[in-house]
């Protein structure tokens, strides 16, 4: 499940004079959905978000009647509707960065005729913002909005290779890293390494960390007035696909290429 902040951190950022509880609970039960399954009862969004029976009712009852859950009569289970995709058409529709990635990733994707995508760090995690698969990919790891650890990905490795070396393990060591397969790499020590090696060669690299048979390489997007932490664009490829020399060759070149260019037309 996606790494969620922990409300008592920041407590003591909030001014609690204007800050609605309600609302909160209301976005806790939502965000239950992300990441848990795709349909819950009461029971499970009390469980799932730690607060107490009565009002969580009460929050899925005003979201219901708003039309952002669905829920069936007979299972009493409940789901986000389509109205909730307003909010990430808000989102998309607004922010720069998607509009520019579009010609880079395109021209990706036809240079290195595999899946490329364009993330953005969010908190422990990388959140997809535009996905241009091919081939047959799992439904949900083609999905925009799908969130991934920061510390396995090669995404987030590229997006902390711009960061100094400090911030780089203060974050690996407060970061949760668990398991996602067998071949997750979840060493301080280790993730940091590779950091560092995303940093000297401008590309980050994970294999087989979050899907087993899937290799993903990434290059940072760097520009100025980010305050989410960085984003970058990744190729994923089946594993033995290419030899070592093949990716140096037919695969690196163009997402540095892509990313730089994206890069430019930020700062614009």
């Amino acid at each position: 499940m996606p790494s969620r902040p922990d409300p008592s951190a920041v407590t003591e950022e909030i001014d609690k004079r204007l800050f609605n509880a309600s609302v909160r609970k209301a976005m806790e039960v939502l965000e239950a959905f992300n990441g848990g399954a795709a349909e819950q009862t009461i029971s499970q969004l009390t469980a799932a978000t730690g607060a107490d029976r009565s009002s969580v009712q009460r929050a899925v009852y005003t979201l219901h009647k708003m039309g952002y859950l669905v829920g069936d009569p007979d299972t009493r289970r409940y789901r986000v509707s389509e109205k909730m995709m307003d909010m990430s058409f808000a989102f998309l529709r607004a922010d720069r960065m998607v509009e520019a990635a579009l010609a880079p990733l395109a021209m990706l994707s036809e240079r290195t005729g595999e899946s490329v995508h364009l993330s953005r760090m969010s908190g422990h995690d990388i959140v997809y913002l535009l996905r241009w698969p091919l081939g047959m990919q799992q439904h949900f790891a083609s999905l925009p909005g799908r969130r991934l650890p920061v510390f396995c990905t090669s995404g987030g490795r590229a997006m902390l290779s711009l960061w100094p070396q400090d911030k780089v393990r203060e974050f690996i060591l407060s970061s949760p890293r668990e398991m996602r397969t067998e071949r997750t790499i979840t060493q301080p020590d280790r993730i940091i390494a590779m950091v560092d090696e995303a940093r000297q060669t401008g590309i980050g690299r994970s294999d087989g960390e979050c899907l087993i048979g899937e290799v993903a390489l990434s290059a940072p997007v760097r520009f100025e007035g980010d305050q989410t932490g960085g984003a970058a664009l990744h190729v994923t490829l089946h594993e033995g696909k290419y030899t070592e020399a093949e990716l140096a060759d037919k695969i690196i070149p163009p997402l540095r290429a892509a990313a730089q260019y994206l890069s430019q037309a930020l700062s614009n």
